[in-house]
This record gives C-alpha cells, structure tokens and sequence, in this order.
C-alpha cells in the first residue's frame, strides 16, 4: 500500500493515494539523489533528462513541497475515504447522503496545516465541489461543465428512515450534525421518493404518507422503535 503509484485516469479515490505515499516514502526519496546508482543514472542521462532529475532534486529538497503534499492530503484523505466505502453496491442507500453532508462540513472547517498552504480561493473550490457534485450545477459560471448531482430522493427518503444510522450519526458526531444533515433535504424529496414508490396508485401513496407521518410522529408501532434507537 506504500509503494509509489502512478496518477490514475479514471479512479478519483486513488489520486490520494498517489500523494500519501510520496509523503510516506519521503526520507528514502530524499536519500535517493545521494546513491551511487543515482549519481550514475545522471551522469550518463541525455540534456532533457537530466533537466527533468534537477527539477526533481529541487522539489524533494523543498520544505515547502512536503508542506503542501500534507495539505492536499489533509483535503483528499476524507474523499478517498468516503469513495471507497461508497464503491459497489452493497452499500445502504440511507448512508449516501450523510457522508456527503459530512464531506461538507468538514471541508468548511480546514485544518490549520490546510488553511497554512491553501489559499482562500481554493479552500471555497474544495467546499463549493461537494455541493456541486450533490445537488448538481449547470456550469459555466465557474468555468466547469454541467454536473448532475448524486442526490436522489430515495437517498432522502432511506435517510429519514434508518434510525440505526441517525443514532450513528448523532453518538459519533453530536445533535447538530444529525440537524444539518436533515436541513439539505429538499422540502418535496420525501413526498416525490413516496410518489416514486406508489407507481402511481394514488391509494397506495396516501397509505405511504401516513404510514411515514405515523413513522416520524413515533406514534403507535413506531414508538418502540424509536425508543429503542434512543433519539
């Protein structure tokens, strides 16, 4: 898993990767330049190879260099981590969205090595892209392409359901994460993911809004559930 990788074309998650483990390996790089099998290589290199050797002595001798592989780290660590745990499919549609809304939040409260090597400009980039890559953009007023978002109404629906996954959310991260990640649901996903289910019966959907009306209202059956979750 430490071993140096090369840039990935398509696999987002692996880019992290690909920085953390120059940043692991960063002592033995250093003392790369200094071997006998190095100095060789150089000597005998040709004038655009060896072009390209200074530059990288340059950037293994810079403090600075290490400085901001920390903070892209830092930035990408918590995106790779989320993108694998969300790879395949046997993941629980409820999980979605609050690990975006937590990619969210985190991003807007940087650390201080972050916040030390990225200027503000990017640091908004980083927190406009999950919003962006939830809730989806037209694009063109900052210069990227149109996105369509990963929020789906059923993603809403299952999240609002999973009373496993609220009690997670608010032991592991407190009451005002678990209010937050309710607060970016849009005001109609509940009823359309409801509508979704019905297929059009409308009997079906008014049987489906009460039972959820019952359901957030922890009222009769429910109520054991709901105590049970402690929330």
């Amino acid at each position: 898993m430490l071993m140096l990788k090369t840039f990935p074309d398509t696999r987002f998650a692996y880019a992290f990767f690909v920085i953390f483990a120059v940043l692991e390996n960063w002592a033995t790089i250093q003392s790369l330049i200094e071997t006998d099998e190095y100095k060789l290589f150089k000597r005998t290199a040709k004038p655009g190879r060896r072009e390209l050797l200074k530059k990288f002595e340059k950037l293994v001798g810079d403090s600075e260099t290490k400085r901001k592989g920390v903070a892209a780290v830092g930035v990408m660590r918590p995106v790779s981590t989320a993108l694998h745990y969300l790879e395949g499919d046997d993941v629980d549609a409820s999980h979605v969205l609050p690990i975006y809304t937590a990619l969210h939040q985190n991003a807007q409260f940087p650390s201080a090595d972050i916040k030390d090597e990225l200027d503000q400009t990017t640091l908004d980039a980083v927190t406009q892209s999950y919003v962006d890559r939830w809730l989806g953009c037209k694009g063109g007023a900052r210069g990227a392409g149109a996105k369509v978002g990963i929020m789906h109404d059923a993603h809403c629906l299952a999240w609002k359901l999973d009373l496993h996954a609220r009690f997670m959310v608010k032991m592991a991260l407190g009451e005002d994460m678990l209010v937050a990640m309710d607060a970016c649901i849009p005001d109609d996903a509940i009823q359309n993911a409801l509508k979704t289910y019905s297929r059009g019966n409308r009997g079906v959907e008014a049987a489906l809004v009460s039972e959820y009306e019952s359901f957030t209202a922890k009222a009769g059956s429910y109520a054991l559930k709901w105590r049970a979750s402690w929330l």
